[in-house]
């Protein structure tokens, strides 16, 4: 028998093995998409079809999602090295804190309605109203504040400290970080070039100086230079770019501080330092998240508002405690200085004491702007912002 006549070849003949009317199925080879590497110059990402395997995508296939579909990476909730703790204390605080602050607001709202009832109607009626004025502006600092929580993307953390220790480890997280932030400062830059940047109106008399430096950053980290680690790029992004935006945080910080400690100082009674206090402190925070254009996690974000809760209640303590301590702090004047009961050492004390209640208020929210920081920093250097 010839090597063509075997009975074999027919066999194994698939081609000719196809049932009759109907068609062959089309090869579904797998897709490979390029991506930059960190020490080569692409990183082939192997995407298996979802007809193919034993189940396809439910068992496990690894499905593309490298660049097509921006706003689903911009959700995803992975586990970095730097994210913050899942404790149930923080949710145990912000309830603990929403509650007390509850609590305290209706029984000064009682009191400063009672004090108005006392009033004459003239008088009565424009008082209410500027109180009512505050409420809406701490509600309205509030909406916006969760109206960008909402919108924004949530920040990726990953520690600095960890990165550094990354020698002989895997390269896997820092690419990873790295993917991640590129696609960050491509929308960063955009939201730059827009006709009114909504993110510089947080700073005052310094715009075109942070939109100069900080595109010609973005330009200079979004270079295609295949020969940089990903650990020496991920260094180069906190230098060059994170660091600039750490330093604006801080002016802005300073400057809603300073607003807050002063309108504190000349508050008449504790309502108004809460509300003040509360305005600002969710001012501040929609400010940063409107700089840094990320959003904390749901765990982060309850630890800065059970903080800003904290905040309102002790300054509102501490307009309590002022007629104390002016009575303390007018007989240590009478002894220290011989000033007598007069009209000068009345104003001595009622000065020193608010000074000092608006230092302390300044400190409060300058401290809440650090930890704020704290949650939103894509790399966190915490000894960065100690200070």
């Amino acid at each position: 028998m010839s090597d063509s006549d075997d009975p074999r070849d027919e066999i194994f003949d698939y081609e000719e093995l196809e049932p009759e009317g109907q068609e062959k199925a089309p090869s579904n080879p797998p897709s490979i998409h390029e991506g930059k590497g960190a020490n080569s110059s692409t990183d082939a990402i192997l995407v298996l079809p979802e007809d193919e395997g034993p189940g396809g995508a439910e068992n496990g296939w690894v499905i593309d999602d490298s660049g097509d579909d921006d706003e689903s990476r911009a959700e995803e909730d992975e586990v970095s090295p730097a994210e913050d703790n899942r404790s149930p204390f923080t949710v145990i605080l912000f309830a603990g804190l929403a509650a007390l602050l509850a609590i305290y607001i209706v029984s000064l709202v009682a009191s400063v309605l009672a004090d108005i009832a006392r009033l004459p109607f003239w008088l009565s009626v424009p008082i209410l109203g500027l109180f009512l004025f505050l409420f809406a502006f701490v509600v309205f600092a509030f909406l916006v504040l969760a109206f960008r929580y909402i919108r924004l993307r949530r920040v990726r953390k990953f520690d600095l400290k960890t990165l550094r220790e990354f020698h002989h480890s895997s390269n896997c997280a820092p690419h990873d970080q790295r993917l991640w932030l590129e696609n960050y400062l491509v929308e960063y830059r955009e939201k730059l070039r827009e006709k009114r940047p909504l993110l510089l109106s947080v700073l005052v008399g310094q715009q075109q100086d942070f939109k100069d430096r900080i595109c010609s950053s973005i330009d200079r980290l979004l270079e295609d230079d295949s020969e940089l680690s990903d650990r020496d790029w991920l260094e180069n992004f906190h230098k060059e770019f994170q660091s600039v935006v750490d330093e604006a945080a801080e002016e802005y910080i300073k400057s809603c501080a300073k607003y807050a400690g002063v309108k504190t100082a000349v508050s008449p009674n504790a309502l108004v330092d809460v509300l003040v206090t509360l305005y600002w402190s969710y001012r501040m925070v929609g400010g940063l998240f409107l700089l840094y254009q990320v959003r904390p996690s749901f765990f982060g974000v309850l630890s800065i508002l059970w903080r800003s809760f904290l905040n309102a209640y002790i300054s509102g303590k501490i307009q309590e405690l002022e007629g104390k301590t002016e009575d303390t702090l007018e007989d240590a004047v009478k002894n220290a200085l011989g000033i007598g009961d007069g009209i000068a050492n009345q104003i001595v004390t009622k000065i020193s004491v608010k000074a000092a209640s608006g230092y302390i208020n300044y400190l409060l929210i300058r401290r809440l702007g650090k930890q704020a920081i704290r949650q939103l920093q894509p790399l966190a250097d915490h000894a960065s912002i100690a200070r």
